[in-house]
């Protein structure tokens, strides 16, 4: 059994707390990893903190990940590596040829690291990062190659450790929560707190909202997920693929921006003080908010806010938002 170790990124404990916005009688609290303390935070920060660990442990002198201009996975990653003096190779898939010119969000903390950036279209991304990965072996660079969103088993741990970290919390706040509510994009972290769920005893559901992909899809990377971990892990965990619940994110595709994601984002400001991101958290915290209005009422639920604030400030929001 493989041993798996993590380096720590964080240095705080981020809160639980309850929101003023209320869905009939269902309480809302939110897990606040928007709050991290690394580079803006978010998922990612977590992720890599086992990722790194095997990256050194594999002595690579480069890091080498793709992902869209919206991707808190790759400030991650270029954070990262500049911290542990690393080269950085980042491959930014994008279909619209003038917004890969687009400094802001993500793409403009990218820009203040300085990473080794590449550019191109969906259609062709995995011949384009197969040939990039093939002049690396060429060259006899000794690089680790991380899938986009940090998609690994080895990444799965960090939310199965938090689903710990979620019960004590609740414990202290004297709640049970009878549901957790996320957004999955490549369904590391929903896999993470499905293996959590089983190893630390959660009686709630967990749901998972889709910002990319297909349900489909998603439920059968957080399969393969979970079953990558058991092979690393010393705790046999199952989840069947009927146990996942996967929540569509009303038509919205990834990166679009509509009247409802605004609002939402208008709304939880508002109310709260705390701000969504629109691509990732305004979307997902948008499904759920339906979801329990047409759906079994519970009686406190968890959202778990996943970070991306940077993508807060880019032209399209300040536009639809009304701000001049």
């Amino acid at each position: 059994m493989r041993c798996i170790n993590k380096i720590n990124l964080i240095n705080n404990l981020t809160p639980i707390v309850k929101l003023k916005k209320e869905i009939g009688n269902t309480s809302i609290y939110m897990k606040r990893d928007d709050l991290i303390d690394f580079y803006f935070g978010g998922n990612k920060v977590r992720l890599y903190e086992y990722i790194i660990s095997d990256v050194i442990k594999q002595k690579a002198e480069k890091l080498i990940t793709f992902g869209s201009i919206h991707s808190n996975h790759v400030r991650v990653t270029a954070a990262v590596a500049a911290y542990f003096s690393l080269d950085c190779d980042i491959i930014i898939i994008q279909d619209h040829n003038n917004a890969s010119h687009l400094v802001e969000g993500n793409s403009l903390l990218i820009d203040f690291i300085g990473v080794n950036k590449y550019v191109c279209s969906s259609e062709n991304a995995r011949e384009y990062i197969d040939n990039h990965l093939n002049t690396q072996d060429t060259k006899g660079v000794n690089y680790y190659f991380v899938p986009g969103g940090g998609h690994t088993p080895i990444a799965t741990m960090a939310y199965s450790d938090i689903m710990n970290e979620i019960l004590s919390q609740s414990e202290a706040l004297n709640v049970n929560f009878d549901a957790i509510f996320l957004p999955t994009g490549t369904g590391t972290t929903q896999a993470g707190l499905l293996h959590g769920k089983d190893k630390f005893k959660f009686d709630g559901e967990i749901f998972g909202v889709t910002v990319a992909r297909e349900s489909k899809r998603c439920k059968k990377e957080i399969i393969d997920m979970i079953n990558g971990l058991r092979k690393i892990d010393s705790q046999n965990v199952l989840v069947e693929e009927s146990s996942i619940n996967i929540l569509e994110n009303s038509g919205i595709g990834y990166g679009e921006i509509d009247e409802r994601i605004i609002k939402i984002m208008k709304d939880i400001a508002k109310s709260d003080g705390i701000l969504l991101d629109p691509i990732y958290n305004a979307k997902s915290f948008y499904a759920m908010t339906k979801y329990l209005t047409e759906n079994k009422t519970y009686t406190n639920v968890l959202y778990l806010n996943t970070g991306g604030v940077p993508n807060i400030f880019i032209e399209e929001i300040s536009r639809k938002a009304g701000s001049r």
